[in-house]
């Protein structure tokens, strides 16, 4: 049996609205026999989904729920995970136990499995009871390691004062013209901003849309005014780099274990005014050389974490311009909101439909009103979409519903090829605003 943490992260790092629902697919990798800690209790029409496609007996599972703790259920609390009621209380469900597994790489995790007396079955768990993931997934220590590393990256540097911010953003400017701020922490290029001296365009992943014209004479006064959210107060360094122009955002994910580090997928993030939209694994029509080389330099950083003590999942993201060159802009060292699609989903796929499969995730729309995981599920029946076992290719909720707005779900799209997969998201789409307009 597994001991699954169906964690995200620490609130020391980055505090988040609600991630219970996107915490939950940690339930994806589910075995029979294993043991899962949730922060609340697991969307019941979820669950019955999940286990549908990976064959998993939920009879055969003993599901842990958290008491509400600090936050009310809306973050993971890792405090109470190491509390002594939990402690025993998963103690006293466990039998033998192979590994542990959690999606964020907490030392609240390691300090529940040295109390449970399984940090040798905990991957990375010496380095991560000091608190490296902070440092392992920091956008700053990423750019030192890089250059150690050798791999390609965009112009720029680690700023860990206002006035280093306003030295390289100068300097930045006049030879570049664009540039783009990056938090320390953030994700999907929610924490970052674009600075420029003129009116350029922007470019992927550069969060929701924030931009800012400067000139010599306002730069000090960008930063004097930027410097505490850039940097959380002055907790964390502020990365300050070229913005490549008009680029395809690659990523290659690897399985870091105690002997190499496996490359597991290659997948693209789409952008819409900034603001990421899909994800699609393998990256559609990618040039066979940018490739290679999005691979090759993802697994020279890889292996140099894996030195470092990083076990488990790792993604390596990058940019590729019009010319294919390749720029290296983050590592994450955790468990990602690719790893259910490739680890799981579409390996299920692949040996249901018997040939390769194309995978997309995406958020419902913003006119979508989710009201719950059923409601979501109802629409794909209706589309003709669910998932068949026997053509492996449908949709899949990749999360219960988000109580968010009207309400929201992030959900996969499999299908042989990137047009099926395509033409299964335009008639889910006219299903859903058919019905939507009945009750209007």
């Amino acid at each position: 049996m597994r001991l699954l943490v169906a964690n995200d992260l620490d609130d020391s790092i980055l505090r988040k609205h609600d991630v219970g629902p996107w915490a939950e697919r940690m339930l994806w990798f589910a075995r029979d026999g294993d043991t899962v800690v949730l922060m609340r209790e697991p969307d019941t029409d979820f669950l019955r989904e999940v286990i549908a496609v990976t064959g998993t007996d939920p009879s055969t599972l003993a599901i842990h729920v958290l008491p509400e703790g600090r936050h009310g259920r809306r973050m993971f609390d890792h405090h109470a995970l190491i509390s002594d009621d939990v402690v025993d209380c998963v103690a006293r469900t466990l039998g033998p136990v192979e590994s542990v597994h959690s999606q964020w790489p907490s030392p609240y995790v390691a300090e529940f499995a040295r109390r449970l007396g399984l940090s040798n079955v905990l991957g990375g768990a010496a380095v991560y009871s000091q608190n490296a993931v902070e440092v392992l997934n920091s956008m700053g220590t990423f750019r030192v390691l890089a250059a150690a590393a050798g791999v390609p990256t965009a112009a720029g540097g680690v700023c860990r004062s206002p006035g280093d911010a306003v030295e390289l953003t100068t300097r930045l400017l006049h030879t570049y013209g664009t540039l783009m701020v990056k938090k320390a922490h953030a994700g999907a290029g929610a924490g970052n901003l674009v600075v420029t001296t003129s009116d350029a365009p922007g470019a992927a992943g550069t969060g929701h849309a924030a931009r800012f014209q400067v000139d010599d004479t306002s730069v000090a006064d960008f930063w004097e005014e930027r410097w505490a959210w850039a940097s959380a107060d002055g907790r964390f360094p502020v990365v300050v780099e070229r913005l490549v122009d008009d680029p395809r955002s690659v990523y290659a994910e690897f399985l870091v274990t105690d002997h190499a580090a496996e490359h597991a997928a290659t997948g693209e993030l789409f952008f819409e005014a900034g603001v990421l939209v899909r994800e699609e694994i393998p990256a559609p029509d990618l040039p066979a050389g940018v490739e290679e080389r999005v691979r090759t330099e993802g697994h020279r950083l890889a292996e140099l974490y894996r030195t470092l003590g990083h076990r488990g999942f790792l993604s390596v993201d990058t940019v590729v311009n019009r010319g294919g060159e390749v720029f290296v802009t983050e590592v994450n060292a955790q468990s990602t909101g690719s790893s259910h699609l490739h680890a799981v989903i579409r390996e299920r796929a692949q040996a249901d439909g018997g040939a390769s499969r194309v995978v997309a995730q995406m958020s419902s729309p913003a006119d979508w009103a989710v009201v719950d995981t059923a409601w979501f599920l109802r629409r794909v029946g209706e589309a003709g979409l669910g998932y068949s076992s026997r053509t492996g290719t449908g949709v899949l909720p990749a999360t219960p519903a988000i109580p968010v707005g009207h309400g929201a779900i992030v959900y996969v799209v499999v299908g042989r090829d990137t047009a099926e997969v395509t033409a299964s998201m335009h008639r889910l789409a006219s299903v859903v605003q058919d019905h939507q307009a009945l009750d209007a």
